[in-house]
């Protein structure tokens, strides 16, 4: 099964902007290294990272189409907020070339992360969000890196205390599944 998301995954990501597709490399390999040093699965780290974002260079009105044909259980928030429905419908791409849902669930709370997760699900959702190159364009993300290595939870308490501040500055609303995330771990 997994081979088969492998090559599904291969033709999904050569058809990426190419920036879109080294994120996707950069989170891949990040992933495999931090699910080594936390004795995780790697194949499926990798398989996750590699998932996250084949659709995140869809239009909005792509995504809210794809939800609604494809009836693709989705938050009102995400409705409301499109941006962040890449998630779910790359999930839902992928649903059919696996055989459990802890690759599913990285993939669809990627964005958001989510109270549910294991450490498979946190390390994608890490690597996502502290990926180098995302690490130079937010230099405060250092932060998070440093922690990384040393405890998952203090990691994402972290990076949610940065975003948090970052998105509220902003004037963005917040995932309302990101707040459950965030109360679950402190």
């Amino acid at each position: 099964m997994n081979n088969d998301l492998r090559i599904y995954l291969n033709k999904r990501i050569s058809v990426l902007p190419e920036w879109l597709a080294d994120h996707s490399y950069r989170t891949a390999k990040l992933a495999m290294k931090l699910a080594k040093y936390y004795k995780e699965d790697t194949q499926k780290c990798e398989l996750a990272a590699l998932s996250h974002d084949i659709v995140k260079h869809y239009d909005n009105k792509d995504l809210l189409e794809i939800v609604s044909k494809q009836n693709i259980d989705c938050l009102d928030f995400e409705i409301k907020n499109p941006n962040v429905l890449h998630g779910p419908v790359a999930s839902h791409y992928i649903q059919n070339y696996l055989d459990d849902t802890v690759i599913f669930e990285s993939v669809r709370w990627h964005t958001s992360g989510h109270y549910t997760f294991n450490n498979i699900s946190k390390i994608v959702f890490l690597s996502d969000k502290v990926e180098p190159y995302k690490v130079t364009n937010r230099p405060e993300l250092n932060q998070v890196k440093k922690l990384v290595l040393d405890d998952l939870d203090q990691s994402i308490i972290k990076y949610f205390d940065i975003q948090f501040d970052y998105l509220e500055t902003r004037k963005i609303q917040i995932h309302p599944e990101s707040i459950k995330f965030y109360e679950s771990l402190i």
